[in-house]
């Protein structure tokens, strides 16, 4: 169980971040006078069918029966033999039905994962309580997928308004899907067959009004204004400003903006999406709410902040005073994605002009890869990097000259393209590797650092590697491939040093399954022994065994 729920249960509802406190209280009210709401709604009804059946008037009676219908199909839902019925959900707002929808999910996948595998290894009770860490749980690629899952059931709800009956909707229709991971793969196809029906030419052109140009970029702002346009920014970008409270303000207090391409070849094509409300800084963001990837993309937005607020230079962009916004959190959000990030002790750095001479410590700190070139990568130190967006040639050298990365993690959404061999083993001074929901169906080989001491695949497919070599990794004493596909795996050759596998929900043959299980078993065998024994004990019990020519295995 998770011991701290009520901070856990604020953690989901900051996930509605661009809704206030009261509306929440407001939904969760919604949901328990829903029964009280559904039979008033079917007295009113009872009520009608009576006036109806009482009234001679017929204009009287038309009107009545216009009244029902309205009713009926405003707060009722369809069943698959097409008879309305009026239901706790159906009597709920759209937002409520959301708000409900999601909670349900993330309740399901989020909280079994934590509670049953505790991935980011929280500390617990000794009646096996988790105390969770909000902050790292937020910095971590559990957050990611939560995100995902969020945007997904408002897209699909926005979608298909009548489909979805009641909360329970999306467990159903997952009900055969065991973890996070898997239900956010089953997200992506959803997102690719959408993509694939999409006529981007002709959608890319709705509703929007060209702002500024810049010929020499070949870049345009726009400003969007219909449903249309939301919804071609949202499937192209993997984002939610598709949702009904964004085209609630479309128009009235919100301003929309998306950076696209003018380029023939790959016309009004999106990069970045901005947001502004009541004329205030919202959200910045790019591909899958991810930093803005390019530097001439972040220059150019960054120069119309400056333009729009009077500002004299990028450094006062970091300033909260000097540039209006909603609220904090979206607000650092929006500067990171610019490279404006703060380091361990909160001091904002823009991240493309680094002080020459000066080591700067962040905690963490997200980077495209295609910005790396613009880095002055050596004044670096790092916690935690997380690289997005495409792999390309050099990538490896270029991460080896920062000046130390603890973890670096391939955040989700990380593209290798079309490459057959991974090779990491030139990464130097990494300490734990993080592949999450990482595409690797067209790589038939993986070369892994040496140096590492924690690997951790999360939801991979291997699907065309038949061979997983460790052994060259010496110093390597913890292993995840939770929820991957090694059905197509033959052998993983584990060096001596390892201390913990994680292979939980991994399709596998049941041969390899087997001796999965059989290792994990030996690992906790050695692990109960270290704990039982001291070292002192320990050695003396090897010199024992050593005397007597015996040997421990």
């Amino acid at each position: 169980m998770i011991y701290n729920k009520r901070e856990y249960k604020q953690y989901i509802r900051s996930l509605f971040a661009d809704a206030p406190a009261d509306e929440f209280e407001q939904y969760e009210q919604e949901i328990k006078d829903s029964d009280k709401k559904r039979k008033n709604l079917q007295k009113q009804i009872s009520d009608i069918y009576q006036q109806i059946h009482d009234t001679t008037d017929e204009t009287a009676k038309k009107i009545l029966n216009h009244k029902l219908e309205t009713l009926r199909a405003d707060k009722s839902v369809i069943l698959p033999s097409g008879e309305l019925i009026i239901t706790r959900f159906s009597v709920l707002s759209p937002e409520a039905k959301k708000y409900a929808c999601t909670s349900a999910l993330l309740n399901k996948y989020l909280t079994q994962e934590i509670v049953q595998n505790n991935p980011l290894q929280f500390s617990t009770y000794d009646n096996g309580d988790i105390i969770i860490d909000f902050d790292i749980l937020k910095e971590s690629h559990l957050h990611e997928l939560t995100v995902d899952i969020r945007d997904f059931v408002h897209n699909y709800m926005d979608d298909n308004p009548q489909i979805v009956n009641h909360p329970n909707y999306f467990l159903q229709i997952y009900s055969s899907v065991p973890t996070i991971y898997d239900l956010n793969h089953s997200i992506d196809k959803y997102y690719n067959r959408k993509r694939e029906n999409l006529n981007a030419y002709t959608a890319s052109r709705k509703g929007i009004e060209i702002i500024e140009t810049y010929p020499r970029q070949k870049l345009q702002l726009v400003r969007m204004h219909t449903a249309d346009a939301l919804n071609f920014e949202s499937d192209c970008m993997g984002h939610c400003i598709r949702r009904d409270r964004y085209l609630e303000k479309i128009n009235t207090t919100a301003e929309y903006y998306s950076l696209r391409s003018n380029d023939p070849s790959q016309p009004f094509y999106p990069f970045a999406t901005i947001f502004f409300d009541e004329g205030k800084l919202v959200e910045i963001v790019g591909k899958s709410n991810h930093a803005i990837s390019g530097m001439q993309r972040v220059q150019l937005i960054r120069d119309y902040l400056k333009r729009r607020f009077n500002l004299k230079n990028d450094y006062d962009l970091i300033s909260a005073e000097k540039v209006p916004h909603i609220d904090e959190r979206r607000f650092s959000i929006a500067l990171r994605n610019l490279g404006l990030i703060p380091d361990k002790n909160g001091r904002y750095y823009d991240l493309y002009d680094l002080p020459r001479g000066q080591v700067v410590e962040f905690e963490s700190c997200p980077v495209t890869a295609r910005n790396l070139d613009n880095i002055n990568r050596r004044s670096i130190s790092t916690k935690s990097l997380w690289l997005q967006g495409d792999h390309g040639p050099h990538i490896i050298d270029k991460i080896n000259t920062f000046y130390h990365i603890d973890t670096l993690t391939f955040a989700v959404q990380y593209n290798y393209g079309d490459i057959q061999e991974l090779d990491l083993s030139k990464l130097r001074g990494i300490k734990k590797l993080v592949l999450s929901s990482a595409n690797l169906r067209k790589i038939k080989n993986i070369v892994f650092p040496k140096d590492i001491e924690q690997l951790e695949m999360w939801s991979v497919d291997f699907s065309n590697i038949k061979d997983i070599d460790l052994m060259h990794c010496l110093n390597l004493k913890k292993v995840s491939f939770r929820n991957s596909d090694l059905r197509k795996t033959s052998t993983i050759k584990f060096p001596p040093s390892i201390n913990e596998i994680d292979f939980s929900y991994v399709k596998s043959t049941a041969k390899m399954g087997k001796r999965l299980e059989r290792l994990q078993s030996i690992l906790k065998y050695k692990q109960k022994v270290r704990r039982t024994l001291k070292l002192d004990k320990l050695s003396k019990a090897f010199q024992t065994l050593k005397k007597y020519g015996k040997s421990l295995c």
